[in-house]
């Protein structure tokens, strides 16, 4: 089991009603992870559509989770 500190920005965040929460997980990737959130919460963005930073750094959906890890799953920007 892996204890992890996953924070919400942006639509995340309005949809999951929640700034960040430590969770205790089983699941492998992060890519799974967030198939788990997007059941719980009802994120409207597909996986295909974010991208994970762990500990500051970008990684792929596919990657292990690590314990301790701190999480932010990023949605889509729009610049201008």
């Amino acid at each position: 089991m892996n204890t992890i500190n996953v924070r919400y920005f942006a639509a995340l965040q309005e949809q999951a009603q929640l700034s960040e929460e430590i969770i205790t997980t089983d699941l492998k990737t992060y890519g799974e992870l967030y198939q788990w959130l997007a059941s719980r919460y009802r994120f409207s963005l597909p996986l295909s559509q974010v991208q994970v930073a762990v500990n500051d750094h970008f990684l792929q959906l596919t990657d292990q989770i690590t314990d301790q890890a701190q999480v932010v799953f990023i949605p889509p920007v729009a610049g201008g």
